[in-house]
């Protein structure tokens, strides 16, 4: 555990009041000595780590961190219309945040899901910012593809029914 966490210290791995994702737990660094790591998750959950236990870091507060946002158009929509739409969100949403260090980028189709199909969209930004800019983007683009009556799909379900003679009622559409 010492060696441990001599290495740790030497090596800058991670540093107290940095939000990282060591030894299986994902939280704030609240102590960091020669023998134990402490950390706090978001739920205020405090685990005392014994620094030899600590493998693997993945550290969100070095460098720029990037924010992706999944978002589902409806397959009766135009594609290339709802890009456009993001884009210009993608744009104003730039101007406004400080937290945004370039242009959110649209990676283009990332799948093709039962009720969508789900464009990829990227975000470089300022470490621990990502959360709150995901979560931006998200309410943002719902908003204007609303506006431009292009609603968010959501999964639907027909139903069809049978007549205990085996036949299929007539749907009267009128």
């Amino acid at each position: 555990d010492v060696i441990s966490g001599f290495f740790i210290l030497f090596e800058d791995q991670f540093s107290v009041g940095e939000y990282v994702t060591v030894a299986g737990i994902t939280g704030t660094v609240e102590q960091l000595g020669l023998r134990s790591t402490t950390v706090r998750e978001w739920t205020g959950h405090l685990y005392t780590i014994p620094n030899g236990e600590i493998g693997m870091v993945k550290n969100f507060d070095r460098g720029p961190i990037l924010a992706l946002v999944t978002v589902g158009i409806d397959y009766a929509n135009d594609i290339d219309k709802a890009v456009e739409i993001i884009k210009g969100t993608l744009e104003k949403v730039y101007q406004e945040q400080d937290s945004i260090l370039e242009m959110p980028i649209i990676y283009g189709v990332e799948s093709l899901s039962d009720s969508s199909v789900d464009l990829l969209i990227g975000a470089n930004t300022r470490p621990g910012s990502q959360w709150a800019v995901q979560r931006e983007l998200r309410k943002r683009i719902k908003e204007d593809l609303d506006a431009a009556g292009m609603p968010i799909p959501f999964p639907t379900r027909t139903v069809y029914y049978r007549r205990e003679d085996g036949d299929y009622p007539v749907v009267d559409k009128e």
